[in-house]
């Protein structure tokens, strides 16, 4: 996603609308792993602002400003991969 971001320009709508489509299919499969696993490591307050992202994009996309969630993508995708990665490292662990 990260790689992405850096092609990514508020005004190049078709970039911008994959990137979010791409980041709202990574909170889906987010959603779909284990509760246990999932909040032991994101905090039910913080996995809430992340559904609630992830629903702005898929129901009221059209209402979204474009500058705004590439600013918000670009600032927190690196903590919602530090999150996977940390899901993925208690996986791995049978944790």
């Amino acid at each position: 996603m990260r790689a992405h971001l850096g092609r990514v320009d508020a005004d190049d709508g078709l970039v911008l609308d994959a990137a979010a489509l791409r980041l709202a299919a990574a909170i889906d499969c987010v959603g779909r792993a284990d509760p246990g696993v999932r909040t032991a490591v994101i905090t039910p307050s913080l996995w809430r602002d992340i559904v609630g992202l992830r629903n702005r994009i898929a129901h009221a996309y059209a209402f979204v400003d474009r500058h705004v969630l590439l600013e918000n993508m670009a600032k927190d995708v690196d903590e919602l991969q530090a999150l996977v990665d940390g899901m993925l490292s208690r996986v791995g662990r049978g944790v």
